[in-house]
């Protein structure tokens, strides 16, 4: 469901169709549904109960609203892929959601374009270990239909930021990793090692600043030569 708006009245309506049963994955993209009224009606609905996937993109999620999500997490057993993607979330709700029991279960956890930054970092480094993610994407400036001048909540962690992330030990299974549209530089990217993150196969950093004779060394890091796939674009 995705850019669109639809009236209280005919969202509770949809909702109250006897056919979500057997939903697995749901994705909600631009849309307007009424705000946290419709945001309770979709908790309340029964709707997300046997959902495996849940994305959320492009959608400000008011603190009331995540923090009843977040809630209704508990009840979804089948949970472990979470996409929330331009939706301003705060690094108070981060560091809820990090913390919560549903975040030990994820599998893949997207947190593109939510304002992040160096703080942020600070929180994903002393987070509790999510020791079954394996798929983690923070990229910036990633592409959208949606975007417009004045969305302005690109992800923007800083070096001091990096340097946080690559000190870690949250993802000892994590075998991708999406830093995108960072402005990152090889010295940077160096940071990365074998030892924070042990699994490691799939690194996406596209449109950074990866120029000059140092990224030959990275790719001849223990990290590097683990890697099956990277996208230097």
């Amino acid at each position: 469901l995705g850019n669109d708006t639809i009236a209280l009245r005919q969202w509770k309506e949809l909702l109250d169709l006897d056919c979500w049963s057997e939903l697995r994955s749901l994705s909600l993209r631009s849309i307007k549904f009424g705000g946290a009224r419709g945001f309770e009606a979709l908790i309340d609905s029964g709707m997300l109960a046997q959902l495996s996937h849940l994305a959320i993109q492009d959608i400000d999620l008011d603190a009331g609203s995540f923090d009843a999500l977040l809630e209704q997490f508990a009840e979804m057993p089948r949970l472990r892929a979470l996409e929330f993607e331009r939706a301003r979330l705060t690094n108070r709700q981060l560091d809820l959601l990090l913390k919560a029991r549903i975040a030990r279960r994820l599998r893949a956890l997207s947190l593109r374009d939510n304002n992040l930054d160096a703080r942020s970092c600070q929180i994903i480094q002393q987070a509790p270990t999510l020791p079954e993610l394996e798929r983690l994407f923070l990229g910036a400036h990633v592409d959208s239909p949606y975007f417009t001048s004045r969305h302005n909540y690109y992800n923007h962690f800083g070096k001091h930021g990096f340097e946080l992330l690559t000190r870690n030990n949250t993802f000892p299974a994590l075998r991708g990793l999406e830093l995108a549209y960072h402005k990152l530089t090889v010295s940077e990217l160096s940071a990365l090692t074998i030892e924070t993150f042990p699994a490691l196969c799939m690194l996406d950093v596209r449109n950074n600043n990866l120029h000059g004779d140092g990224l030959g060394k990275f790719l001849q890091t223990p990290l590097a030569k683990q890697l099956t796939h990277i996208d230097l674009s």
